[in-house]
């Protein structure tokens, strides 16, 4: 166990005399990312668990929206970091997702009034925009590491597949944004 968390921690130790190389990169973004999902899954388990034992919820398409990212994350990590193509298509789908749904959130509590049941704020409390903007620049960030060509060079990642897979995302994201907020 020791070895594994020496061998993590030089993966991921800020202070080097080097350059990193892309299979570093590509370490580093693996390792965070799967750190990333293990907090989201203990963050959402109330609602993963309400959902999968409560008899009365109803499975629509909301509740897939809401638990994709939660099966699409280990998916793309195990696949990104066994530097497979689809690996880095679904990290490039999901980071999109990401930065449009912090996007939205953003605008939304930058947009949204005080409410007038303070009760209701404490039990469902807004979200912080300090926390939305980092996640932002988090997946923003990410994003534009991994679109490098040195990176995508690793996949087999063509400049059209990078433009087809992020536009579409950001595409189709802003179509259902627009359908709900209209």
């Amino acid at each position: 166990m020791k070895n594994i968390g020496t061998s993590v921690l030089s993966v991921v130790n800020p202070i080097k005399n080097v350059t990193p190389n892309s299979d570093h990169i590509i370490k580093i973004i693996s390792i965070f990312f799967c750190a990333f999902f293990l907090f989201t899954l203990y963050k959402e388990f109330w609602m993963i668990y309400s959902v999968l034992t409560d008899s009365t919820s109803k499975w629509d398409f909301s509740i897939v929206v809401y638990f994709l990212p939660l099966f699409m994350i280990p998916t793309a990590i195990i696949f990104f970091f066994k530097h497979k193509k689809i690996g880095w298509i679904l990290l490039a789908i999901f980071l999109t997702y990401s930065i449009a749904g912090s996007i939205e959130l953003l605008i939304l509590n930058l947009n949204i009034q005080p409410l007038e049941i303070s009760e209701l704020e404490i039990i469902v409390p807004p979200t912080s925009l300090t926390s939305l903007f980092i996640n932002l620049v988090y997946f923003t960030g990410t994003l534009w590491i991994i679109c490098k060509e040195k990176i995508r060079k690793v996949y087999g990642v063509e400049k059209n597949v990078m433009i087809l897979s992020i536009g579409s995302v950001a595409l189709l994201t802003a179509l259902t944004t627009y359908g709900v907020f209209n």
